[in-house]
């Protein structure tokens, strides 16, 4: 199979940046793998069109969990074994098959995402997002999303600053990992604010990256390819019911790229087709 493992998602945002500066702007989508059909579609679609696939999963979505996730039971072994199933089907593991370029990531990685962890101390909400952070290195995810931005228990208290710690202790201990595990440079995504709510102002926005970056360079880790932040939307079932931030859509995304990082919205689930197209 021609899957090219010589650009990672670190790789791919620097390109991007490049394409800008030239007047050639791009958004990439991040695609849930709800169904096996949201598997085949997208990879149909790449090579039809030429695009890079970027699949994330957040860790209620695909689990390491016995049992594994709501989504067709799968671990981040099997979600990876799925991918190669489809791509077989569609003759992708021939010699002759074209160059394909594809990631896989996991969205929402950190203490008290899941149900059960909500009223959890500190110490026992990291231990289950660390089992995630090996599962998905075993199963060779190339990017990461390290958030601990939900809201712990009463009895924890978790300011911004200590945000920021327990965001770079995750990355540390997933660079630790992934070296004895002898695996590929994987790539990171930060942010500190919460998935739903008013989108945040640029000048927080911008405090909040120098903070983070200035303790990942403190511990010599690698600098982040990504950083996510809030434009507005805000899903609740089956419907998007916030309010689309066109500035900060515009704004935010300029301030991740003086950082040379690439800006991920949260939430593009259900919006109109004319908010899309206020998309680059």
């Amino acid at each position: 199979m021609s899957l090219r493992d010589d650009i990672s998602l670190a790789g791919l945002v620097r390109a991007t940046q490049r394409l800008a500066e030239e007047g050639d702007r791009i958004t990439y989508l991040g695609i849930y793998p709800m169904s096996e059909e949201l598997i085949r579609a997208p990879i149909e679609l790449a090579l039809e069109y030429d695009f890079p696939v970027l699949f994330v999963a957040s860790r209620n979505q695909v689990s390491e969990d016995e049992g594994g996730s709501y989504v067709m039971g799968l671990t981040p072994e099997g979600f990876i074994q799925k991918i190669l199933e489809v791509e077989n089907s569609l003759g992708l593991d021939s010699e002759s098959s074209p160059d394909y370029l594809r990631f896989v990531g996991i969205d929402h990685c950190g203490p008290w995402y899941k149900e059960r962890e909500k009223k959890l101390d500190e110490e026992r909400a990291i231990k289950p997002a660390k089992c995630t952070l090996i599962a998905c290195l075993e199963a060779g995810y190339s990017g990461f999303h390290i958030d601990c931005s939900f809201k712990p228990p009463s009895s924890v208290e978790v300011n911004e600053e200590k945000m920021i710690k327990l965001t770079v202790d995750l990355i540390e201990f997933t660079e630790r990992k992934r070296i004895a595990l002898k695996k590929r440079p994987v790539s990171y995504e930060i942010g500190t604010e919460e998935t739903a709510g008013k989108s945040i102002s640029v000048e927080h926005f911008n405090l909040s990256i120098k903070n983070i970056l200035s303790e990942i360079k403190k511990r010599g880790l690698p600098e982040p390819a990504f950083v996510v932040g809030r434009t507005g939307a805000e899903i609740k079932m089956l419907e998007n019911v916030g309010g689309f931030d066109y500035t900060a859509a515009s704004s935010l995304p300029e301030v991740a790229r003086k950082f040379h990082m690439g800006f991920k919205e949260h939430n593009a689930d259900y919006l109109s087709n004319p908010i899309f197209s206020l998309h680059p």
